[in-house]
């Protein structure tokens, strides 16, 4: 009888425990072991998924990862009680394109144990390595590396392919290095191209191709006509042309106005409302605006000054200049006195002059050669500091290269073949004629700049010769040659008609003109803009 009890009481107990420690349950339910045993395939972009878990007693959950990098499966909750419920999993975007994610979710209820397979795709596409690439001017090769899992081609933007220079379209499924040739820049502004990587599938990737240019420096001369005073709103006029211009220095003469008339600082000032900032030194009627602080100025002789500015670590000194104007003897072929005899500038009774010798000992009372001397003195002495050496002005004096033979019969030269002092010392110390470098056929570029034909003056106020041909190029930029200094472009600017004989007369020559801003200019001579190349 005892042992019947003992095992009835056995029996009892062992249905109290049954199945992995099921917990109670309400009268007439039971649960058995059941969670879904399909694997998931995680697409590329990520996605959530409920997967439903029924268990007769408490359960938990373990996640193993396989591949991967870090926890990038979460599962909620991790355990539970007897019953249905269900097991929340979410996977974020697979951003790797070379490492596939694969890992295992398992339930196990007492001693049984069910397990799931989740993976996940790399993402398909390419990956380049460096997508934007910063160039200095010159020629160089750039190599793009590349990394795709499905084929891929490149193109390179309609912009910029006579530039970069086109390769192979590419179609790989490994590594692998392409390399184009971007050609130098020789213009004068930064430049951007772009190559597009489109692979079979993903998204597009761009590389950029940013490239500098070659740095310049332009140089404008102009002479003020006695600082803006001779042609209505000539300083508004002159506003007008610095902003359209934006040179980086300009040389000025004919300045005579001190304390609150002096046109340099009001200049400055008008450029500032106009958004541009600009800095100025004057001496003795010669003005140099610069975009460049101004470090050192100092007076040469009566005619000239230098400045000195520091440019991106280049010394540059510019020599503002205006020389005497009198002793003007290119006017003795022209049958006119030059004014060295107490301002006498009428015209010869006896007709053109055209003793050389005389002319050229005229000349040189003006002391414009020895001006130009001293300029050669002090130029030497910046050469030697490794600066960039820059003169400009009004030198009321023509140079040799425009009074050879081969335009003695043009201008009123009148059969005269002249070496004139200045420049034939300019020449002799290695110093360079900016425009007439670059434009040597005097015939076809003559670069006259006086007398120009300003429309809001009087024509006799133009003129000084009245029964002459009286056109020269009498204003200048001269330049040290260094290496990797060029002159690009050589251009003048004001109106391209000048004064003949008394008369209004168009342009007959090819030399490329910039027209005056706001269709205004205030000046009886033409300006004169030199734009320089500085190779690295």
């Amino acid at each position: 009888m005892k042992k019947v009890i003992l095992y009835s009481l056995l029996t009892v107990l062992s249905v109290m425990f049954y199945e992995c420690g099921k917990s109670e349950e309400a009268p007439g339910e039971t649960y058995t072991f059941q969670f879904s045993e399909e694997d998931w395939a995680v697409p590329v972009a990520g996605a959530n998924k409920n997967v439903p878990l029924e268990a007769p007693g408490e359960w938990t959950a373990e996640v193993v990862y396989v591949s991967g990098s870090g926890k990038w499966l979460n599962a909620t909750p991790l355990k539970g009680k007897a019953g249905k419920s269900q097991i929340n999993l979410s996977v974020g975007k697979n951003t790797s394109y070379d490492e596939a994610r694969e890992a295992t979710l398992t339930v196990t209820c007492g001693t049984e144990s069910k397990s799931i397979k989740i993976t996940q795709d790399t993402q398909e596409g390419v990956v380049i390595e460096q997508q934007l690439f910063n160039l200095k001017p010159g020629d160089t090769l750039i190599a793009v590396k590349v990394s795709a899992n499905v084929g891929y081609e490149h193109t390179i933007d309609k912009s910029a392919e006579k530039w970069i220079l086109p390769a192979e379209a590419k179609s790989s499924m490994k590594d692998s290095t392409i390399r184009f040739q971007v050609l130098a820049n020789d213009t004068d502004k930064e430049r951007t191209g772009t190559i597009t990587f489109s692979p079979t599938k993903g998204n597009d990737v761009t590389v950029t191709v940013k490239q500098a240019c070659e740095p310049r420096l332009t140089l404008l001369q102009l002479n003020l006509w006695m600082e803006c005073t001779k042609v209505p709103n000539a300083f508004n006029a002159l506003v007008d042309q610095i902003v359209s211009l934006q040179p980086d220095f300009a040389t000025f003469c004919e300045l005579y106005k001190g304390g609150d008339e002096a046109i340099m600082p009001l200049l400055v000032d008008a450029l500032k409302q106009k958004g541009l900032t600009y800095y100025q030194s004057r001496v003795d009627g010669r003005g140099l605006l610069s975009k460049y602080r101004i470090t050192e100025t100092q007076k040469i002789n009566e005619w000239m000054f230098k400045g000195v500015c520091n440019v991106d670590g280049r010394r540059i000194a510019v020599y503002p200049s205006h020389a005497n104007y009198v002793y003007y003897s290119c006017y003795y072929p022209r049958g006119y006195n030059d004014g060295g005899n107490n301002g006498d500038w009428s015209k010869m009774a006896t007709g053109p002059n055209t003793d050389v010798a005389l002319i050229l000992e005229r000349n040189r009372l003006s002391g414009r050669p020895q001006s130009t001397q001293q300029f050669i003195d002090d130029a030497k002495n910046e050469i030697a500091k490794g600066a960039l050496v820059f003169f400009a002005g009004d030198l009321n004096e023509p140079s040799h290269l425009d009074w050879q033979a081969d335009t003695k019969d043009l201008w009123d030269h009148n059969g005269c073949v002249v070496n004139w002092q200045s420049s034939m010392l300019m020449y002799d110390n290695g110093f360079i004629d900016a425009y007439r470098e670059t434009y040597p056929n005097v015939v076809d570029y003559p670069g006259l700049t006086w007398p120009a034909d300003n429309k809001d003056v009087d024509v006799s106020t133009l003129v000084w010769a009245g029964d002459a041909d009286e056109r020269d190029r009498i204003d200048f930029v001269y330049y040290y040659p260094r290496q990797g200094l060029s002159v690009e472009k050589a251009q003048i600017v004001g109106p391209s008609g000048t004064i003949v004989r008394s008369q209004r007369v168009e342009n007959d020559s090819k030399d490329e003109f910039i027209a005056p801003a706001g269709g205004h200019w205030p000046s009886d001579h033409k300006g004169l803009l030199i734009t320089f190349k500085l190779d690295e």
